[in-house]
């Protein structure tokens, strides 16, 4: 495990709801990870994404069963093990239990080329508390979890392979494109909690996915192909 920072502390933690549901960045994929009564602190530094010095990414986390939380999230990009305040990549305030954000950021170009770590925490403001968002702060609600991030140099192959699924949203399906086709492909979509809602064995480099009875959340598709797996997430928003 990796040897990180502080390790914040909150005298209630998750009993009320207040806990991290989901964390997706790269190949970071920890979904229904929460529950009342869990943890104050996870340590998931075994789960690694790796970015890269440049790049865009969206880091996507669900709340819990509470509303009202602020959910943060910073990356040591230094490696120094401290979270500055120009590390903090995002921060918002929730509005409805399970609520799905994305954070954009952008890894600087002086990022160390090192392992490090993302922290992501979902807090309740209570009193006392220190306003803003804080990676340090013991609270009387919430949790905090920390994940491995391993930064690289930017180049055009390892973005090319980042990019090999792309995904095409229509009202009623998701169309799924790839820049190669090859023997043996199998595509899955998996739900939230892991279970397979889509399976085709596509002969080309596209494939249509239909969605008008899918539930509002994250799904991840699969393509299983002879030389390796690519994947790629969509979201549905129904009414």
């Amino acid at each position: 495990a990796i040897t990180g920072p502080c390790v914040p502390i909150s005298t209630t933690g998750t009993d009320e709801g207040d806990y991290i549901d989901g964390v997706l960045l790269g190949e970071i994929v920890n979904l229904g990870s929460g529950s009342t009564g869990g943890p104050t602190y996870h340590n998931y530094t075994a789960q690694q994404a790796t970015l890269a010095r440049g790049d865009n990414y969206t880091l996507e986390v669900t709340s819990g069963e509470y509303f009202e939380d602020t959910i943060a999230a910073w990356i040591d990009f230094n490696g120094n093990n401290v979270f500055e305040a120009n590390e903090l990549i995002g921060s918002l305030s929730t509005s409805s239990d399970f609520e799905l954000n994305g954070f954009p950021f952008t890894v600087p170009e002086d990022a160390a080329l090192s392992t490090t770590v993302m922290r992501v925490r979902a807090t309740y403001p209570d009193t006392g508390d220190p306003l803003g968002p804080d990676p340090c702060a013991n609270f009387g609600y919430g949790e905090t979890e920390d994940y491995g991030i391993v930064i690289e140099t930017n180049t055009g192959i390892q973005e090319q392979n980042r990019n090999a699924l792309s995904i095409h949203q229509f009202p009623n399906e998701v169309r799924v494109d790839w820049n190669r086709s090859r023997d043996g492909q199998y595509m899955s979509v998996l739900d939230l909690a892991g279970r397979s809602v889509f399976e085709s064995t596509p002969s080309g480099k596209t494939a249509t996915i239909p969605t008008d009875r899918l539930a509002s959340g994250i799904y991840q598709v699969i393509l299983d192909q002879d030389n390796g797996r690519l994947t790629a997430r969509f979201f549905i928003f129904s009414e």
